[in-house]
């Protein structure tokens, strides 16, 4: 989703290009949420085997209609045949719904939803319909009467169950539903585990080598003091149950935390912690943050990239090159003043990783039309990652992998 920023698609109704709100912002905060027109507003893109035929689909995340009576409409694009899609799947969900987690939390063998509805306050769980493919049974409520913009799905007290975790609300916890693993699909009342900050974008994975999920979080330290400071916390979980938590990490002021990732990010194989961190006005500079882990549970030295230059809609990390470490595909704009005319072109541009924690642009495609969401996975099953956007007037296209990090020209999802 892998994909998708956060305040980056709050800022995106103020600017006429993209490169504006990285030359001029859009105020202190950036704009609200609501922003929208009948068109509406696409939230995310996930690459994810949702019916478990083996071949990778597309799940998109919409917001549609007028402000006032906004929609929520996820649509599955079922991959028939490798590079053969079939005409989408639309489920309603919530009204704004935000973000997308995918697992199996009933056990069946297929994949399953949980999405945060900004609108709503709600947090909803979609089962899909074992007997049909790719659809999904009506939402239910797991969280209620807390804004959520992040969730995860993941076994957070090693029972063999899928549980349910939320960043979001007052308070400086996540909350997190158990899975009854007797029951699936059942869940106990939500447990908070504090944080030394409020929770604002959360991801899960194991981090440490210990065969436990754990939860990587951004927090926000300043409270309502601004400009906003926070940073990343890795709640580890520990054996006998509970967590532990790793300390603030890599603490930063003016950024907001659009994606995070655990991923292999330099030659050691660790996991490490990855974070496309977008700036809360025009006095800041987006970028990329990688902290290394040096040792279990232990930190090096934060490895930062900077963005100037680049007005980032959205960021996706995975392994472009197949060199064994993350890289990042990112939607932006390019832009600069030419004798005091605003010139722009929109992008899809490929960073690579140079081993070390540090990314560069490695190459880039210009389109016609505004790019909004950037995701990557392996679509066609050759085990190399390719890149999936959504572009305006263009609709969902696929980038292919042609040879380690060289693309194809760009084809629409048909």
């Amino acid at each position: 989703m892998r994909g998708t920023g956060f305040i980056a698609r709050l800022l995106k109704p103020c600017a006429v290009a993209a490169f504006l709100v990285m030359l001029a912002g859009c105020g202190a905060g950036g704009s609200s949420i609501g922003a929208s027109t009948s068109s509406g507003i696409d939230t995310d893109l996930v690459v994810a085997d949702i019916d478990g035929d083996g071949r990778a689909d597309v799940l998109a995340l919409a917001a549609v209609g007028p402000a006032a009576q906004r929609t929520g409409r996820l649509q599955v694009y079922r991959q028939t045949a490798f590079g053969v899609f079939a005409a989408p799947q639309t489920t309603t969900v919530g009204r704004y719904p935000w973000q997308l987690a995918v697992g199996d939390i009933d056990g069946d063998g297929r994949q399953d939803i949980v999405v945060p509805d900004v609108d709503a306050d709600v947090v909803w769980m979609l089962l899909q319909d074992p007997a049909r493919p790719g659809e999904f049974r009506a939402p239910e409520a797991l969280f209620s009467g807390v804004k959520s913009y992040s969730a995860a799905i993941a076994d957070l007290n090693h029972d063999g169950a899928p549980d349910v975790a939320m960043a979001g609300g007052s308070g400086s916890t996540v909350r997190i539903r158990f899975q009854d693993p007797a029951a699936r699909g059942k869940f106990a009342p939500e447990v908070r585990v504090s944080l030394p900050g409020t929770s604002a974008n959360l991801a899960a994975g194991d981090v440490d080598g210990d065969g436990l999920d754990d939860l990587l979080v951004w927090v926000y330290t300043s409270g309502s003091a601004w400009p906003v400071t926070g940073g990343l916390v890795v709640l580890f979980q520990q054996p006998g149950g509970g967590f532990v938590d790793s300390g603030l990490l890599s603490p930063q002021t003016g950024l907001h935390a659009d994606e995070l990732a655990i991923s292999n990010a330099g030659a050691d194989g660790r996991r490490d912690l990855l974070a496309f961190l977008s700036p809360s006005s025009a006095d800041y500079t987006a970028r990329f943050v990688v902290v290394p882990q040096t040792a279990a549970r232990v930190f090096g030295s934060p490895v930062s990239t900077s963005l100037a230059g680049l007005s980032v809609e959205g960021a996706a990390f995975a392994d472009l090159n197949q060199d064994g470490v993350a890289d990042a595909a990112l939607n932006n704009a390019w832009g600069e003043v030419h004798q005091g005319v605003p010139e722009s072109e929109q992008r899809v541009s490929v960073m690579l990783n140079n081993g070390a924690g540090s990314f560069a642009v490695a190459s880039y495609i210009v389109r016609p039309s505004w790019v909004t969401l950037v995701t990557a996975g392996d679509v066609d099953g050759d085990g190399r990652n390719d890149i999936v956007f959504y572009e305006n007037d263009q609709g969902y296209q696929m980038l292919q992998t042609a040879s380690p990090g060289v693309f194809m020209p760009p084809r629409a999802l048909r």
